[in-house]
């Protein structure tokens, strides 16, 4: 099997979110869409604070290794955000 950080993480997310559905957990739900939410945004102000700092460097290259870690840990951060909106728009769609 072959699946990437993403697929890996949903169908994780999907298995334990599936089984307090069906438990009618809906508390533990709730919970969860927080927890969601405040990760969100924990990603998101590492994201603006890592790019905030990459204006401290305006006249390194882009080849500066510096530079090329704090480029990838924002894209890193990003991966992260697209796996946490789905993971709410996941909880979202159900029905509770």
């Amino acid at each position: 099997m072959s699946l990437d950080k993403k697929e890996v993480a949903m169908l994780k997310f999907t298995h334990v979110i599936d089984g307090l559905f069906v438990n009618e957990d809906f508390r533990k739900l709730d919970s969860e869409q927080l927890f969601i939410r405040k990760k969100m945004d924990e990603v998101v102000k590492e994201m603006q604070q890592l790019e905030n700092n990459l204006g401290f460097f305006s006249n390194a290259k882009d080849d500066n290794p510096l530079v090329l870690n704090v480029k990838n840990r924002v894209n890193e951060f990003k991966e992260d955000l697209e796996i946490w909106k789905e993971k709410l728009s996941y909880l979202r769609k159900l029905d509770y």
